[in-house]
């Protein structure tokens, strides 16, 4: 992503992330996949970023995107577990990489995104 795109702010806190935010243009026609029950395999890594570890989410209902799209915000691991889907709210768990050493596109943290209606 960094190489394709002006970043357009990164703080000093940011950046001990390795996180920066920049404009980005969906692609026309992209797609999202709902699948409602699965075992999903996420390598984890400590947050000192020297441990990976393996873990599996077992019948989690997930959201992944097609192409380069992402939800909310863009990281290596795009597809999300749905904790909570309705008509009027949405909670995501979506894996982020934080880390700047040897498994630096592995997640360390998860954030929690949830959309309601207003």
């Amino acid at each position: 992503m960094i190489n394709k795109k002006t970043i357009l702010k990164a703080t000093p806190v940011s950046q001990s992330f390795g996180l920066c935010y920049t404009a980005y243009t969906p692609e026309p026609g992209a797609t999202f996949t709902l699948t409602e029950k699965k075992d999903l395999l996420v390598t984890t890594v400590s947050t000192n970023g020297n441990t990976a570890t393996e873990r599996t989410y077992k019948d989690v209902m997930t959201l992944n995107f097609s192409g380069t799209e992402f939800i909310g915000f863009m990281d290596f691991m795009r597809e999300c577990i749905v904790q909570e889907i309705t008509p009027n709210k949405m909670r995501l768990v979506m894996f982020v990489s934080t880390t700047q050493k040897a498994y630096y596109n592995k997640p360390s943290y998860v954030i929690i995104l949830t959309f309601e209606v207003v």
